[in-house]
């Protein structure tokens, strides 16, 4: 089978790494190393010999810690490989039964991608007034400003106390219909409404990077919490480059964390127990039911902990 290139846009090395050292027992950092020698002495090549000597004069001449960085990607190509072999990789279509999934086994799901930045939707939230009058301001008045200038140049020149509040009610009546089109318009909300939604969203997702794909033929949406750390590049570059709706298939291989339905019970203490010890097991089940409220599986949700994010060619 020809061997696809991968693109990635999140690998978590030091998941790769903790398992690869297992698989391989031990041998990753000396296949790393050997691969860095062939690079710089042009040993080994796999396209023509002058990309293969510019290549290993490009690698020689970084540090050890820099040229790891080029060759995780290789890295992963031998941990995927070795997933492969030893069938330790279910890799699942969108239209075949998912329910025998085993949660020992590495997953790898391909599809359109959904990616979900709460921390910048909480920023959106804390700003949306500020946002919207800014939209709305641009909507409503002239560049040069002259509906609103007309009244201070007007309050300027007299000094008629009747012509002043004459001024002021217009300029109030203004401000009033202002706000009201930014209402209708959907520009506007309650500060009291968004301040609690601030607080909701602070407590539930943090700052949260999410991605999911759906399969719609099987009713069912794999779902992974992303590390920003590993992050192949900045999240709002990475929306801009492929929406927050991908047109492209991406895939997610990772072990899968939740997928059945027991979710377990509360953490139980005898009723005669008056400790402090049972009163924070009972905050303990509360808190955790209320986060549940936010960070809940549905019943169609598959959680995946995620090792590499990619698009292949």
């Amino acid at each position: 089978m020809e061997k696809k290139i991968k693109s990635f846009i999140y690998l978590d090395e030091e998941k790769m790494y903790s398992i690869s050292s297992q698989l391989f027992e031990g041998l990753t950092e000396y296949i790393l190393s050997d691969n860095k020698d062939s690079l710089a002495h042009n040993d080994t090549q796999k396209g023509s010999f002058a990309s293969g000597r510019v290549m290993g004069e490009i690698l020689t001449h970084q540090q050890w810690s820099s040229e790891k960085r080029f060759l995780h990607d290789y890295a992963y190509n031998l941990f995927e490989k070795e997933l492969n072999d030893r069938q330790l990789l279910d890799i699942i279509a969108d239209n075949e039964d998912v329910s025998p999934l085993s949660s020992s086994h590495f997953v790898k799901v391909t599809g359109k991608a959904f990616f979900n930045d709460y921390l910048a939707l909480n920023n959106t939230i804390k700003e949306f007034n500020k946002i919207g009058q800014a939209l709305g301001y641009i909507q409503c008045f002239s560049i040069d400003g002259s509906e609103i200038n007309q009244y201070k140049d007007a309050e300027a020149k007299t000094k008629d106390i009747n012509q002043k509040h004459q001024i002021n009610k217009a300029k109030s009546q203004l401000n009033a219909a202002f706000k009201k089109y930014l209402t209708e318009n959907n520009l506007h909300i309650d500060d009291t409404f968004l301040q609690n939604l601030t607080t909701i969203y602070d407590f539930g997702y943090k700052d949260q990077f999410e991605v999911r794909i759906p399969y719609p033929k099987c009713n069912i949406e794999f779902a992974s919490v992303l590390n920003r750390t590993f992050l192949k590049e900045d999240e709002v570059n990475l929306i801009r480059k492929y929406s927050r709706r991908s047109e492209i298939d991406f895939s997610i291989v990772g072990l899968l964390t939740q997928s059945g339905e027991d979710k377990g019970c509360d953490v139980q203490i005898s009723p005669d127990d008056n400790s402090m010890k049972r009163a924070s097991i009972d905050l303990l089940n509360s808190i955790s039911k209320v986060e549940n409220t936010f960070n809940g599986r549905s019943s169609n949700e598959i959680i995946i902990d995620p090792i590499a994010i990619y698009r292949e060619f």
